[in-house]
């Protein structure tokens, strides 16, 4: 029997974040980095799914589940298992073929990056399930952990898009390689974002349509900016209507406020990655890093697509 490989890749959002759940456009860019789901089917009729999970230090999980039903049998870590089972029993909601044969599988997924960094171990494994049980990722996401579906969207795709959760399937892929390419970094903070919880606390929020709006028209306008300058104007005009939204000041005003330069979140605010755009010489801005305590770093062109 042959084996199947599924590849999704991983994202970082530049603008959008949270009003994207209103119906805000988001500009997103996947990036080079993703999750591999190799899929090995084993013929014997024990109804097993043998599943290990590996990032860039190694294997981090392990678990055995019987497929006819989906029970664990056995598990490195009880919350884990439990969110993949949940994903198996949905899978087959929206397949009722899935897994309906006699075989038993084993499944190795492996992130190209570390899984505390927030850039989408979990939509990446959405996708890469939604390619083997052949289901809508959308639906899959929408059944199982919610959320706009951007990092969907991203998780298939080969280039930046402006993403719309009203049209969610259709996403507009525009090009982003600007001449201050070289000006542009992204760095890990060292904190780890629950998704689920900052939409919960969002959903609670007063958003209004001019606002949606506004933020559309950041989105829209940031793939097509030809200078720096104009490139950390839009950021930080996202990071003030966001700021008045949560009523949280943002990662720059809070914590690098005397940066030459701009830093935004990535996403979530206070945690996992950040945007920095500077005319800052490269060794100064890690040097600027470095005493944060920040020291997971990439150029533009190492990380996006």
């Amino acid at each position: 029997m042959i084996d199947k490989i599924y590849y999704s890749r991983a994202k970082l959002l530049i603008s959008g974040e949270y009003l994207v759940l209103r119906g805000a456009k988001a500009f997103a860019v996947p990036l080079k980095l993703g999750q591999f789901l190799i899929c090995e089917p084993k013929n014997n009729s024990e109804n097993l799914i043998l599943w290990s999970s590996y990032d860039i230090n190694g294997k981090w999980f392990e678990a055995e589940f019987n497929h006819s039903d989906f029970q664990i049998i056995s598990s490195s870590n009880q919350q884990i298992a439990n969110r993949l089972q949940n994903l198996f029993i949905h899978s087959r909601k929206l397949n009722p073929d899935f897994l309906r044969n006699k075989f038993s599988y084993k499944l190795i997924s492996r992130l190209e990056f570390d899984r505390f960094w927030g850039l989408g171990s979990s939509s990446t494994l959405i996708s890469n399930i939604s390619f083997w049980a052949d289901i809508n990722p959308y639906n899959l996401l929408d059944n199982a952990f919610g959320g706009s579906g951007y990092d969907i969207a991203c998780s298939r795709s080969e280039s930046p898009l402006i993403y719309s959760i009203l049209n969610r399937e259709e996403p507009q892929f525009v090009s982003f390689n600007p001449e201050f390419r070289d000006n542009i970094y992204f760095a890990w903070l060292g904190n780890k974002m629950d998704t689920a919880k900052e939409i919960s606390v969002f959903n609670e929020r007063n958003v209004t349509e001019n606002q949606i709006n506004a933020i559309s028209d950041i989105s829209i306008k940031l793939p097509k900016v030809q200078t720096l300058d104009m490139f950390i104007q839009l950021l930080k005009a996202n990071d003030e209507i966001v700021s008045e939204i949560i009523e949280q000041e943002s990662v720059f005003d809070k914590h690098f406020y005397d940066f030459d330069g701009y830093i935004k979140n990535s996403g979530a605010w206070g945690g996992d990655f950040v945007l920095i755009a500077s005319k800052m010489p490269e060794k100064e801005i890690i040097n600027y890093l470095s005493k944060k305590n920040i020291t997971t770093i990439f150029r533009f062109s190492e990380l996006c697509k």
